[in-house]
């Protein structure tokens, strides 16, 4: 599936992006969500627009439309949550308990130019105060060599997770490259992989099963040339897990 956005310089300047929702959930709370990723962004020419943003949520009610981080927002971004007229939803909210998006949400900027952040494990409720705020909502332990959520996280601090793309001399960067992204969850704990490494753990007292994949810029500016900006997501899948113990295993050899 190959999805593009922010590649057009729309007259509000919203931040724009994609959330696809799987319709089938999970069964039972003990699961794997597994997907393919591949995230482009401008080369050649006078590249702009690098900050695009791919990943995928769970644990979601999977009714709006979803971000990977907040950022300094625009005056109306319907791109971030519901909207329509009864009510009109508009990110201006200051507190969690207005802010429309739901889940956790786990992926990673095409890039490492960006100066806050390229990876991400957002949760909106745990998000206070304005949303300029840069990593408000930042949740969880990162396990690859980062120990805090609140502070930058460059693919170079994972650089053992990627390698550079090739023919190109760009660093250790996550664009142009397929990566693996999948989510653990059982019960309460959720694990983030990126090419089976794990990268963030979170304990997670959520109850809602929608899953979604995600694309999309967090900023206003947009892509050019936008023919080199683009998404793509395959081998998608969800399984339901029977977790191990002791006694079960056992079993297995007798």
């Amino acid at each position: 599936m190959k999805i593009e956005s922010n590649n057009t310089n729309d007259p509000t300047n919203y931040q724009e992006g994609v959330t696809v929702w799987c319709t089938t959930e999970p069964q039972t709370t003990n699961y794997d969500v597994e997907v393919d990723a591949f995230i482009a962004y401008p080369l050649t020419g006078t590249p702009a627009g690098s900050t695009e943003h791919i990943g995928i949520v769970i644990q979601s009610n999977g009714d709006g439309i979803r971000g990977l981080r907040n950022n300094a927002l625009s005056g109306c971004n319907p791109a971030f949550g519901k909207w329509g007229t009864n009510p009109a939803y508009a990110d201006l909210s200051t507190t969690a308990s207005t802010y429309p998006q739901d889940g956790l949400a786990f992926g990673y900027n095409g890039e490492n130019g960006e100066s806050a952040t390229d990876i991400f494990c957002y949760d909106p409720a745990a998000r206070t105060g304005s949303p300029s705020a840069t990593l408000n909502g930042q949740t969880g332990s990162f396990t690859a060599g980062d120990p805090s959520p609140f502070t930058s996280h460059d693919f170079n601090t994972f650089s053992y997770v990627l390698s550079q793309p090739a023919g190109r001399t760009l660093g250790n960067v996550s664009g142009w490259l397929w990566n693996t992204i999948r989510a653990s969850v059982r019960g309460s704990n959720v694990t983030f992989y990126i090419n089976g490494y794990p990268i963030v753990t979170v304990s997670s007292s959520k109850t809602a099963k929608k899953v979604g994949l995600i694309a999309g810029d967090p900023f206003s500016s947009w892509s050019t040339p936008p023919g080199e900006s683009f998404m793509l997501f395959d081998n998608f899948k969800i399984t339901d897990v029977v977790p191990s113990t002791a006694a079960r295993d056992w079993q297995l050899f007798q």
